[in-house]
């Protein structure tokens, strides 16, 4: 397979994950473009060019989160995207909810979303990860527990 089949095989796929996991198209779409970029750098090593891509999106995505968290943390109503928050829920919630998960590590973040925004199961999201279920599900508990401790701390329900 060459790159450019490989490419327009994977491109919408990997953007839908990423989509999932930023606040806009317009970051999901820099951070393919970057994921895209590097692979093609590296295309005649790379064994497994699906599992680069999404590693590396998985990563950048993280990466992302880190640099917005250390620059601001909370993300205003006007730059919340529908497919993390739905424009249904109310505002001050969402933003609750949005800064909790900004507190979170990666791997808590990251199967947080997995499980409740992508809508796995523990053991799909499991092993979407390479954990077992039960490191799932610690993860899971360790961050609601977290996320409930910073939300009631700031005065909000979550």
């Amino acid at each position: 397979m060459t790159f450019e089949q490989f490419y327009r095989d994977n491109y919408g796929k990997v953007l839908g994950y990423l989509v999932h996991r930023v606040e806009s198209l317009a970051t999901a779409e820099d951070i393919a473009q970057d994921v895209f970029l590097g692979l093609f750098k590296r295309w005649e090593v790379v064994e497994s060019p699906t599992y680069y891509v999404y590693q590396s999106a998985k990563n950048r995505a993280s990466d992302w989160w880190r640099r917005l968290n250390r620059h601001g943390g909370i993300r205003f109503a006007a730059q919340l995207n529908e497919q993390i928050i739905p424009v249904t829920m109310d505002m001050d919630r969402a933003l609750y909810l949005d800064w909790a998960l900004g507190v979170l590590c990666d791997s808590q973040r990251d199967m947080m979303i997995t499980r409740y925004h992508d809508g796995f199961s523990i053991a799909d999201a499991a092993q979407e990860y390479g954990v077992t279920e039960g490191a799932a599900k610690a993860l899971v508990y360790r961050a609601k527990n977290r996320m409930r401790g910073v939300v009631d701390r700031a005065g909000g329900r979550a």
